[in-house]
């Protein structure tokens, strides 16, 4: 992305980074700061991730609690081309060294590796390389008891750092997860480029994982709508409404950045009601990419919530006294544990074979190379579920897959009742 300019001039630009002097704030006082960067379409391919962070200075935390040790892990995350490598390197550049011990993990894709301890001293730093083979990598880390901010963990993602076998590299697996900005005084916004954007459309960031969109319970979902004015007629005002369900908790909502000026309010029925007024919203055709507009709001789900609860949103879009265009619904799925852990890594070492891969019929499992008394295995579908399971013999085992969609698949491996792998399968 270039940077091309901005609504305010008292601004510093660097390697990668604006910074804005805003000077001294008085209480309750409101600006916007608007920033216009070009997303340069020869350098990028559609449906690649494109990320910005905004974050406010000072942010000293206002409370600390004795059981803090100081310990603050940051992420540095890179793509080394000339060695074919990812690289991230967690290191506490906090106050003091870590006090307990806590884990770390790393998805490629949407598969964790197995979760693995860290305690760093001081200016200590963990360095971690993968092969650059196109996979999306992310860390996730867990910040040290009482750490005195609301994201209690640190996370980065590398996309489109080196290809596969087919010259590609994977996509759409960044937005899944939750980036580690629920403080206020921080938040990051990715998304991925498209060659034409929806007319009107509702959006809800992370994601979530696999096809039933899971999160975890505490995730704050951004929101994001985006309006294109339909008639041949420029647009008075522009009125959005969005019932709230239940499984929001209305008093975490936090109103974000638009593209013009609004104002909002709840009515009797758990709408909330983002009003344009006066917009004066051109026609598409006569606007020349005019026509359009955004606003963005973050809220946290209902802490009554179980996992299995779903939370659905819909966003009514009014333009002057016209008919209301509705999105479509956006949904999530509460959950705990859902990342399919391992994958080609076993959790204990093995010498298995599992092939073929891609496969059209069956899958065969190869265990007569590995010591064990008792196996099993589950063949889980993309939306997590169970729908073949068998036990393991030592030699050759089948499973039967002509029957099956196509799509990805994963195979639970457990040996003596342990966990000892997960792998990938492609149906075709």
């Amino acid at each position: 992305m270039q940077f091309v300019g901005s609504n305010y001039p008292d601004f510093t630009l660097g390697a990668g980074f604006v910074n804005f002097d805003i000077g001294t704030l008085d209480i309750n006082k409101v600006d916007t700061i608007a920033v216009n960067l070009h997303l340069l379409c020869d350098n990028t391919t559609d449906g690649q991730t494109h990320c910005v962070t905004a974050t406010a200075t000072p942010n000293a935390p206002c409370i600390v609690t004795p059981e803090w040790s100081g310990a603050k892990l940051e992420l540095e995350a890179s793509c080394d081309r000339i060695n074919n490598k990812v690289k991230f390197s967690i290191k506490n550049n906090g106050l003091g060294d870590m006090k307990n011990a806590k884990t770390y993990i790393v998805t490629e894709d949407d598969v964790m590796r197995p979760p693995k301890t860290l305690k760093l001293d001081q200016f200590e730093a963990l360095d971690l390389e993968f092969p650059a083979n196109g996979k999306t990598y992310r860390i996730m880390a867990t910040q040290d008891n009482g750490f005195p901010f609301e994201s209690q963990a640190i996370t980065k993602a590398i996309e489109a750092c080196g290809t596969n076998f087919s010259g590609n590299y994977s996509k759409g697996f960044v937005t899944i997860f939750e980036e580690s900005d629920r403080d206020v005084f921080v938040d990051t916004d990715c998304q991925q480029s498209v060659t034409v954007l929806e007319e009107n459309e509702m959006v809800g960031f992370p994601i979530g994982y696999g096809d039933t969109h899971f999160i975890n319970k505490g995730t704050k979902i951004d929101y994001l709508v985006r309006f294109d004015n339909p008639g041949k007629d420029t647009v008075d005002n522009v009125i959005i409404k969005c019932k709230i369900p239940y499984g929001l908790d209305i008093s975490t909502l936090q109103m974000g950045s638009s593209s013009h000026m609004y104002d909002y309010r709840f009515n009797q029925e758990r709408d909330l009601v983002i009003n344009f007024e006066n917009i004066q919203l051109p026609d598409s055709l006569a606007s020349d990419g005019n026509a359009n507009g955004y606003v963005k709001f973050k809220i946290t789900p209902s802490s009554a919530l179980n996992n299995g609860d779903s939370i659905r949103l819909q966003a009514r879009i009014l333009y002057d006294f016209n008919t209301p265009v509705y999105t479509k619904d956006v949904f999530h799925i509460i959950g705990t544990d859902f990342i399919i852990s391992g994958t080609e890594w076993a959790a204990i070492p093995l010498d298995m074979g599992i092939f073929p891969n891609p496969t059209t019929s069956e899958i065969a499992i190869d265990t007569r190379e590995v010591q064990f008394g008792t196996g099993s295995y589950d063949l889980i579908n993309q939306y997590g579920q169970s729908i073949v399971t068998g036990e393991l013999v030592h030699g050759r085992n089948g499973i039967q897959c002509a029957h099956l969609p196509n799509g990805v698949y994963h195979i639970k491996i457990r040996l003596d009742n342990q966990h000892a792998a997960t792998v990938r399968i492609i149906k075709l």
